[in-house]
């Protein structure tokens, strides 16, 4: 009996000395742990920070947008009014073309028909008005030629506006390209700890699944709509709603 308590004693010692021996490891890891989560909280911080600075990048970026949008939508009218002033002055010039025409037709009447001293008088009075009228279809002409390099003016303005919004565009869906990357970066950081969810949940530890890649996108060829934060499996991400042309 002696010798079975004997060596019950030992078995229970070595299993004291196991336990002993897993309680340090577990000890260790437990700090090993904690010194990791400190480490994901700082990193989580300094990215969540940076992701901001580029918001407020794309923020800036959009109000260029919408300052060009509105800079096309006036010359837009601008040339519109050009055009319908246009238009009505090639109205009166064809109006005045007929009257000339028939002045010259009762000229070459007048000439034809009358012999007296009054019928001269008459011919000579409708030629003052033929000239009259000569000299305000120039004017009227002068005037067409300068409403049309007005109008190529602002058309040209125009097209260096779209030309402006499609670089805006260009930097805006670069910025948001770097603010996937940093998302990415976070979101590809093991959390071993199930306690680190609760302390990162406001960034989003799970991994994300990619909505859609902006550096694909070609944007001389699409017009911007609007953007809208979508969050995907605890990541937020910006997404940019595009028109085709």
């Amino acid at each position: 009996m002696l010798i079975e308590a004997v060596i019950k004693i030992q078995i229970l010692e070595k299993k004291r000395e196991k336990f002993v021996e897993e309680s340090e490891h577990l000890q260790k890891r437990i700090q090993e742990t904690a010194a990791k989560k400190d480490e994901l909280i700082v990193e989580a911080s300094s990215v969540r920070q940076k992701i901001n600075e580029e918001g407020d990048v794309l923020q800036t970026l959009k109000g260029k947008m919408r300052s060009g949008e509105s800079k096309i939508r006036d010359l837009q009218s601008e040339i519109s009014n050009q055009e319908s002033k246009r238009r009505g002055m090639e109205r009166s010039r064809g109006s005045f073309e007929q009257r000339k025409q028939r002045i010259i037709e009762q000229i070459a009447k007048f000439e034809e028909e009358s012999q007296c001293e009054k019928r001269k008088e008459e011919a000579a009075a409708t030629r003052v008005k033929m000239e009259k009228i000569t000299t305000k279809e120039t004017e009227l002409v002068e005037r067409l030629r300068s409403a049309q390099q007005e109008r190529d003016e602002l058309q040209h303005s125009h097209e260096q506006a779209v030309s402006d919004q499609n670089e805006f565009l260009l930097e805006i869906l670069q910025e948001e390209a770097r603010i996937a990357e940093f998302d990415e970066t976070q979101c590809s950081v093991a959390v071993a700890p199930s306690t680190l969810s609760r302390e990162v949940s406001d960034y989003g530890g799970g991994a994300p699944t990619v909505a859609w890649n902006s550096r694909n996108a070609k944007p001389t060829k699409y017009h911007w709509l609007d953007v809208v934060m979508v969050s995907t499996e605890g990541c937020s991400r910006v997404i940019y709603v595009l028109m085709n042309e």
